[in-house]
């Protein structure tokens, strides 16, 4: 008998990894049926895996950079019959560098086509067509939690790897002020919302478990003082001067956003100091 309970249906662009696969996990065990976009041949999995939380995920393996890339993404979506009920135009990519000599104009062009012209030109689609009938309009709230004693990470002895190095423990959670503190900006939001004339009703509000989505990071923390950090302000092991950690794991605390530039800008200016260090006889 086929089934003819209605599901709403949900677009997502960027899905076929991170964030957007997520955001895509997300609307499948709320119910949604899915049409998933993404420029690489991984989205085809990402449909499949999806489907497999019980939801319908048409994967549309499209550049929304190049030019009629939002209009085949749109063809699939009207091609449903349906207007959708959800939209995540998560797809976007970075360029870093200086400015001058050290990123390519055309790699910043495209970054301005994607992260902003197809953006633009994908929302007047959809609302275009049915203007003020987009159902659910979800945000995402990030923040980085305080350093404390209870929050740390140890050796587990009972858990070994392939060559008897000993495993991890995570000891984290969400301490009750940020749980205040992501409440208090889902309320700010609802405000904001009526407040520009809207009526916003809180359908889904989950708070993830504190690890479920992470980068890692501060393991081997600076600080001044070897009592609570293992490094110094130049990633220097207080114990062994001419040992350097040159990623994330320095980190006082753990940034949302960007871990690999900031891991990248700490192990530069570690290393310059270790060669004039090495240069001067310092060391």
């Amino acid at each position: 008998m086929q089934d003819t309970t209605y599901r709403p249906l949900a677009v997502v662009t960027g899905a076929s990894s991170g964030i957007g696969l997520e955001l895509a996990r997300q609307f499948a065990q709320h119910g949604f049926d899915l049409i998933v976009a993404a420029e690489d041949d991984g989205i085809a999995e990402a449909a499949r895996q999806l489907e497999l939380l019980g939801t319908r995920a048409e994967p549309v393996q499209v550049d929304l950079a190049a030019p009629g890339g939002v209009d085949t993404l749109y063809a699939v979506m009207r091609g449903h019959g349906r207007p959708p009920d959800a939209v995540a135009i998560n797809a976007g990519v970075g360029v870093g560098g200086p400015f001058v000599g050290g990123t390519e104009l055309a790699e910043e062009l495209k970054m301005i086509q994607l992260n902003v012209l197809s953006t633009v030109m994908l929302a007047k689609s959809v609302l275009a067509r049915t203007p003020g009938k987009l159902r659910y309009l979800g945000y995402s709230v990030f923040g980085t939690m305080a350093p404390e004693p209870d929050q740390f990470v140890a050796l587990d002895p009972g858990k070994t790897g392939e060559r008897g190095a000993p495993g991890l423990i995570l000891n984290i959670d969400h301490p009750p002020d940020a749980r205040l503190a992501l409440e208090k900006a889902r309320d700010d939001l609802v405000d904001i919302l009526t407040a520009a004339g809207w009526q916003p009703r809180v359908r889904v509000w989950k708070i993830e478990n504190a690890g479920n989505s992470n980068h890692y990071a501060g393991s081997c923390r600076m600080h001044a003082s070897p009592e609570y950090g293992m490094l110094d302000a130049f990633s220097r092991a207080h114990a062994v001067r001419n040992l350097v950690v040159a990623d994330s794991s320095v980190f006082t605390t753990g940034p949302e956003k960007n871990p690999v530039l900031t891991s990248m800008a700490l192990a530069a200016r570690a290393s310059d100091r270790l060669a004039a260090d090495l240069r001067s006889g310092d060391l």
